[in-house]
C-alpha cells in the first residue's frame, strides 16, 4: 500500500525520479523527511511545547566530538523552523535518539528509528553493498511505519525516493561521490572571494585556477621546507599542509584488524599532530607506568624482545591531537566537547590480545608522545591513555544506535590503559543522564566511521 499510493503522487514526475534521486539526495533525506518526520510530531503534539522545552534542556547536555559541528541550535523549541539540511543531518545521526528516547511514544520512536539506522548506514565514505540493502530495508520499513502510525496521506514522495538510494550507490558508489555537501560548501567559498564588482566571472574563475590547480601543483613540487619557506604565497591559494600519508591503505584498517595483523606501523605518526599543555615539561613516569607501557609495547612488537631498558621513563602530554584535519580531544582539552572513543583494544580481562576484541567504550585522560628503543632505534609514538568505561548491563528504554554505560572505569591497572591512536576506532557523542535508577550513567551514539577515513574523504 505504501508504495502503491506513493508511486501514484509521483507519476507526473517519472521521468525525473532517478535524476532526483541521484542528485539531490541530501535535501530529501534530512530537510526533507526528517523535517517531515518532526513536524508531524508537532502537528499532532506528539511534541508538546513542555516537551519541548525538555528537548532543549537535552541537546544542552549532549556533548559531541571536537571534529563535529556544533551548528545545530539548541532551541529546537523555536529554531527548527530554520534548519538547513546540514542541521537536519546532524540532528538525525547525532542528537535524535539520545534526546527524544522517553520523551515520544515508543512506537513513534521505533519508526523513526528506522530512518535514522538507514541514514547511518548509507552515509559513510564508504559503503558495502550489504548495507545499502539493509538501509533499503530500513526506508522501505520507516515508510510502512508512518503510513500506519499517521495514515497514507502522511506519506511524502520523498519518502518513495528512498527506497531507490539503493541503485544509486549500486550505480556511482558512496552517497559521498554524488550528494550536494560538498558542491554547497564550495560555492560558499566562491561567495567569500573579493570582486570589484566588474567581470566578476573572470574574477571567480581566476581565484577558483589559483586555489584548485596552482595549490595542488604547489604541493607536489615544493619540499617541506620550501612549504614552510613559502608559507605566505601558499596561503593565497587556500593551501593546506595537510596530506594523506604514503600508508594511508594499510592506516585506515589498523582499527579493525586483529592486532597481530596490523604489522610494525604504530611508528608511523606523521600524519598525526599533538598540541601540548602550555609550558607542559616532559613527564617522568613512575614504575607503575612504564610496566604497563612495557605490556602495551610488547602486545604491538611481540617479536621483539623488549625489556625495561628501551623503554624510556619520560614522555611529554598533549590536551588534543590532529589526525588529518580532525582533532582528538582528552577530558581536559577542549570545554564541552566529548572524550570518548571506541576501540577493539581490551579483551574482556582488560589484557591485549593478538586477536580482533570486541568493541569498547573509552575516555580519554591524555595523550603521550612515548619513545621506545625498536631494533636499535628510538621509535616516537603517539598513544593515549583512557579509562574504559563499563557497559550497562541492565535492560533500558534506549534503542539503537544508543549504548549506556556507567561512569565507572574498569580494567584499571591493565596493559589496555594505554593505546596507541591509530587503533581509535570512532569518536562519540554522549549524555550524562539516570538510567533506571542509576545516576552518572552515559549515553553514547557513536560516530559511523574512524577519525582518518572521514577526515580525507
Amino acid at each position: 500500500m505504501f508504495q502503491q499510493d506513493i508511486i501514484t503522487k509521483l507519476n507526473v514526475k517519472k521521468n525525473i525520479l532517478f535524476y532526483e534521486g541521484k542528485y539531490i539526495f541530501y535535501t530529501h533525506i534530512f530537510a526533507g523527511t526528517a523535517k517531515a518526520f518532526f513536524l508531524m510530531l508537532i502537528e499532532r503534539e506528539i511534541l508538546t511545547q513542555d516537551i519541548l522545552t525538555e528537548l532543549n534542556k537535552r541537546m544542552e547536555n549532549i556533548q559531541i566530538p571536537p571534529g563535529s559541528s556544533r551548528w545545530v541550535p539548541r532551541n529546537m523549541k523555536s529554531e527548527y523552523n530554520n534548519f538547513n539540511s546540514y542541521q537536519w543531518k546532524e540532528w538525525t545521526l547525532t542528537y535524535s535518539m539520545i534526546a527524544l528516547t522517553g520523551l515520544v511514544e515508543a512506537k513513534y520512536l521505533n519508526v523513526w528509528r528506522d530512518f535514522v539506522l538507514a541514514c547511518r548506514l548509507i552515509t559513510q565514505p564508504i559503503v558495502s553493498l550489504t548495507d545499502a540493502k539493509a538501509a533499503d530495508k530500513l526506508f522501505q520499513k520507516f515508510g510502512k511505519g508512518i503510513e500506519r502510525e499517521f495514515g497514507g496521506k502522511a506519506v511524502k514522495p520523498n519518502m518513495h525516493m528512498h527506497c531507490h538510494l539503493y541503485e544509486c550507490i549500486d550505480d556511482f558508489g558512496s552517497v559521498y561521490s554524488f550528494w550536494l555537501y560538498p558542491f554547497e560548501r564550495y560555492n560558499g567559498n566562491l561567495g567569500d572571494f573579493h570582486t570589484n564588482n566588474h567581470s566578476m566571472e573572470v574574477t571567480l574563475m581566476r581565484k577558483f585556477i589559483d586555489q584548485t590547480f596552482l595549490a595542488a601543483e604547489a604541493q607536489k613540487i615544493f619540499s617541506p621546507k620550501q612549504k614552510v619557506q613559502y608559507s605566505d604565497l601558499l596561503s593565497r591559494f587556500n593551501y593546506s599542509s595537510c596530506t594523506l600519508p604514503t600508508n594511508y591503505e594499510d592506516l585506515q584498517k589498523v582499527p579493525s584488524l586483529p592486532i597481530g595483523n596490523c604489522g610494525n606501523i604504530w611508528g608511523c605518526i606523521d600524519h598525526i599532530k599533538p598540541k601540548f599543555l602550555s609550558g607542559q615539561p616532559a613527564t617522568l613516569m613512575d614504575s607503575d607506568e612504564v610496566d604497563l607501557l612495557k605490556g602495551m609495547y610488547q602486545a604491538l612488537y611481540p617479536a621483539a624482545n623488549l625489556t625495561e631498558a628501551d623503554i624510556m621513563e619520560f614522555g611529554y602530554k598533549a590536551k588534543s591531537v590532529l589526525i588529518g584535519r580532525t582533532e582528538l580531544s582528552a577530558t581536559f582539552g577542549i570545554p564541552g566537547r566529548s572524550s570518548l572513543i571506541t576501540a577493539h583494544w581490551p579483551d574482556s580481562y582488560g589484557l591485549i590480545g593478538s586477536g580482533l576484541s570486541p568493541i569498547h567504550v573509552g575516555e580519554i585522560s591524555y595523550f603521550l608522545i612515548h619513545k621506545i628503543l625498536l631494533n636499535g632505534q628510538l621509535t616516537e609514538h603517539v598513544l593515549c591513555a583512557i579509562n574504559w568505561k563499563q557497559r550497562f548491563d541492565i535492560e533500558h528504554d534506549f534503542p539503537e544506535p544508543c549504548n549506556v554505560y556507567r561512569n565507572r572505569p574498569v580494567y584499571h591497572n591493565q596493559s589496555s590503559t594505554f593505546m596507541p591512536v591509530q587503533r581509535i576506532h570512532s569518536t562519540c557523542a554522549f549524555s550524562h543522564q539516570k538510567v533506571k535508577g542509576y545516576s552518572n550513567c552515559f549515553v553514547v551514539v557513536a560516530n559511523r566511521f574512524n577519525p582518518l577515513i572521514s577526515d580525507h574523504l
